[in-house]
């Protein structure tokens, strides 16, 4: 990966007198560790900006960390993240990126026996936080349900149908539904 180009950049910015690292160096420091697994070094980065940098964490920096913990489908560590960024005085509803990412990866685990009933409590948390849905987000829903459970497939497919704001005409919904079909 691009973990150690982004440590050696990291290294020289703090060499470099007057050249401080701010919410996106952080950030980009903070991918690079989630895509390598180092989660807990990724984690870390959120004390060390704040208490080097007097740099606050963002809904970004948490999402990042979600999101990485998204991918092995685990719900704990999400919901441990979740406090902080209620701790943090964010909101998670505020970005629906937030839910839609638990939601994708689940869809990508989709031979998971565990990733239907997580996204469908992610879900779930969306609509009673009353973030908007978007097509994206239902075509994770109706990817997972199609492999797992065809009554749920058709109930995901109306909710999008009579969601004014979502468009049924897309290609990936088209396919979900002749899939089924």
């Amino acid at each position: 990966g691009d973990l150690p180009m982004v440590l050696e950049i990291f290294q020289a910015m703090q060499d470099e007198e007057g050249v401080l690292p701010d919410k996106a160096t952080y950030s980009i420091l903070m991918t690079a560790y989630a895509n390598e697994g180092l989660l807990v070094d990724a984690e870390d980065l959120l004390e060390t900006m704040y208490e080097k940098h007097g740099i606050e964490p963002n809904l970004f920096h948490f999402t990042t960390l979600i999101n990485a913990h998204a991918k092995n489908l685990d719900e704990k560590e999400i919901l441990r993240i979740m406090e902080k960024v209620s701790n943090a005085g964010l909101d998670p509803a505020d970005d629906k990126i937030v839910f839609t990412c638990v939601i994708e990866n689940c869809a990508k685990k989709f031979y998971s026996a565990e990733a239907l009933p997580m996204a469908e409590r992610w879900f779930k948390k969306m609509l009673d936080c009353d973030v908007p849905v978007d097509r994206q987000t239902y075509n994770a829903m109706l990817f997972l349900s199609k492999y797992r459970d065809v009554e749920k497939f058709m109930v995901y497919a109306r909710m999008m149908a009579e969601d004014g704001n979502v468009q049924m005409d897309n290609p990936k919904t088209t396919k979900h539904l002749k899939d089924v079909a």
